[in-house]
């Protein structure tokens, strides 16, 4: 009797680990109000689009602002459209410095940022050595040192 016992205490522990490690369907029905509607996917946000924009068709306003600016002069120019919005991204140069200047949609002036410009370090080209013989010296022949006699 002992051993009837232990076997069925066996088997109900078995199959209540196998249970527990398995997860059942879960059965929805349409009018169920607890049941959980799926979980629309969101996209990633779009990545912000850049267009180049030709320096003299600039709108009016923001050509009239960076001539306000003495001594810079518009170099570069990009419209970037975001979630419907355009703004503009002018680089202009002067004074020995280069500057990006922000627009808004409304083409007013917001921020001015500077531009960090890379440079490269200088090589320095090295110029072969000249080896100077004197006229009475006679020249040295120099074999390898792995080279064998000719015999």
């Amino acid at each position: 009797m002992k051993k009837i016992l232990l076997v069925l205490s066996m088997i109900a522990f078995v199959s209540f680990t196998i249970n527990a490690q398995t997860k059942p369907a879960e059965t929805k029905k349409a009018d169920d109000p607890k049941a959980k509607a799926p979980v629309a996917q969101t996209k990633a946000p779009a990545a912000p689009v850049k267009a180049a924009i030709d320096v003299t068709k600039l709108p009016k306003e923001i050509l009239d602002n960076i001539a306000t600016h003495k001594g810079f002069k518009a170099i570069k120019a990009e419209s970037v459209t975001d979630k419907g919005i355009t703004t503009y991204v002018v680089t202009v140069e002067g004074n020995n410095t280069k500057v990006n200047y922000i627009y808004d949609k409304d083409k007013k002036f917001v921020k001015e940022e500077a531009i960090k410009e890379v440079t490269k370090p200088a090589v320095k080209k090295e110029e072969p050595k000249k080896v100077e013989l004197k006229k009475d010296e006679p020249k040295k022949e120099t074999k390898p040192a792995d080279a064998k006699p000719v015999k």
